[in-house]
């Protein structure tokens, strides 16, 4: 089965419902969209008037991959999802994701590994890494912090004064 559509600068294509080919070129907004249901989606868009761009693929479930033109990238591994549904992917997809990686115009870079089991955050002057319910350390230019079981046991040197923490409510 084939289908085209052509009307006021959007086209549409289809054969069978598996392979579906859109696109626009408005003076707001130029877009080419490509999917092959449900196993790859590829989404380009343009906004002439801001000069932003949006590139999003996905090859279901392995991969999905996000970056926009402020420089902002991400991508992860196991996708739920088959098509582009960004509430969705944010809610639930770092629950089943193995590897997750997102480099945001700031400069920070995040990586989560197993479904968040371990975080690591950073950027020039800061690291921060989390293992729930174990481990969290954190160091900047003004020293570092550790905590243990959730504060159980702890040092913190980022203040004035040297502290440790024990038992949770005790600090030395």
């Amino acid at each position: 089965m084939y289908g085209y559509s052509y009307f006021a600068n959007k086209e549409a294509e289809f054969i069978t419902p598996f392979y579906i080919s859109l696109s626009q070129n408005t003076n707001h907004l130029k877009a080419k969209s490509y999917f092959v249901f449900p196993i790859f989606s590829h989404m380009k868009q343009e906004y002439p008037g801001t000069g932003r761009d949006d590139l999003y693929w996905k090859v279901w479930p392995i991969v999905r991959y996000h970056k926009d033109s402020e420089g902002n990238t991400s991508w992860n591994t196991v996708s739920l999802i088959p098509v582009r549904f960004e509430s969705m992917e944010d809610m639930w997809e770092p629950i089943f994701s193995i590897i997750e990686y997102k480099k945001l115009v700031n400069g920070e870079k995040r990586l989560h590994l197993i479904s968040r089991l371990y975080t690591q955050r950073w950027t020039e002057s800061e690291f921060n890494l989390h293992i729930p319910l174990l481990a969290e350390y954190k160091k900047s230019e003004k020293g570092f912090k550790y905590d243990f079981l959730y504060g159980f046991l702890g040092i913190d040197t980022q203040k004035e004064k040297n502290t440790f923490k024990l038992i949770w409510l005790i600090e030395i």
